[in-house]
């Protein structure tokens, strides 16, 4: 005998319509305005969705975010950088992803970094445990909200949100061990792909510490310019660690005020 569901034509009536909306990707929220505005008769939201669930229709990437079978939406895979952007509206891609984005690296990053502003609720605690959804892993990273800045968009079978070329680099110096590593953001330096008046324009927002490891790093990596003078000017009180992440103790470079811990 077949059951009949309560309310079936109407929940495969949403799901119609978040197809014709769009969406590859659907909160809870955008599931209860589409029954609003159309009018759908749907009591529970939730009873709807666990059905379009059960049926494989949608997945739950979270309690309130849902992807839709890509049989659905004509086989284009949804790209880690979409979910991310979902996971987290106001964040943005960053560190190794950015990196990998502008052509810094070779290597696919093992997880998608996105900045949040700090206090932005995300699916994990902290940036060292990773949220994971099919296999692939998501890092959130809570920014002080005036350092979000350096965005912009790029197309990656969609329009997201990633850091420009200079930021990602100066995020590198501001958390190494978010982009394997301070060899590797030195090396990404060394290509000298970036604009060097906004990459000093930014190290300036960020502040002493990042002004003198980036000195240090553009020296290291023969860069010759007047943007050498401009941060060496920049008055620090104490020693710094070229590598925030690693030992404490190293070379004293008296220069750059570094404490040359990266080795």
């Amino acid at each position: 005998m077949i059951q009949i569901i309560p309310q079936q034509r109407e929940y495969n009536l949403l799901l119609k319509k978040i197809l014709y909306s769009g969406y590859k990707l659907f909160t809870l929220d955008n599931a209860k305005e589409i029954i609003a505005q159309k009018n759908l008769g749907i009591n529970d939201v939730h009873n709807a969705l666990t059905y379009l669930v059960e049926d494989d229709w949608i997945e739950p990437v979270t309690q309130e975010l849902y992807i839709i079978d890509e049989s659905l939406t004509g086989g284009f895979r949804i790209l880690e950088h979409e979910i991310a952007l979902s996971l987290a509206p106001e964040g943005v891609i960053s560190h190794y992803s950015a990196f990998n984005i502008h052509d810094l690296t070779f290597e696919i990053p093992a997880a998608t970094y996105v900045s949040v502003p700090e206090g932005t609720k995300v699916p994990t605690s902290s940036p060292d445990k990773p949220f994971t959804f099919r296999g692939s892993d998501y890092r959130f990273i809570p920014v002080k909200k005036e350092h979000l800045f350096g965005v912009e968009q790029k197309e990656m079978g969609s329009k997201i949100r990633v850091t420009d070329l200079e930021k990602s680099l100066l995020d590198g110096l501001v958390h190494p061990e978010y982009c394997r590593g301070i060899m590797e953001v030195i090396y990404a330096h060394s290509l000298q792909t970036f604009d060097i008046d906004k990459l000093v324009a930014y190290a300036l927002q960020y502040g002493p510490e990042i002004v003198k490891r980036l000195g240090w790093v553009l020296e290291k990596t023969d860069f010759k310019g007047e943007a050498l003078s401009i941060l060496e000017e920049v008055p620090i009180d104490d020693y710094v660690l070229l590598n925030p992440s690693s030992k404490k103790s190293g070379p004293r470079n008296e220069r750059w005020h570094i404490i040359e811990n990266h080795r």
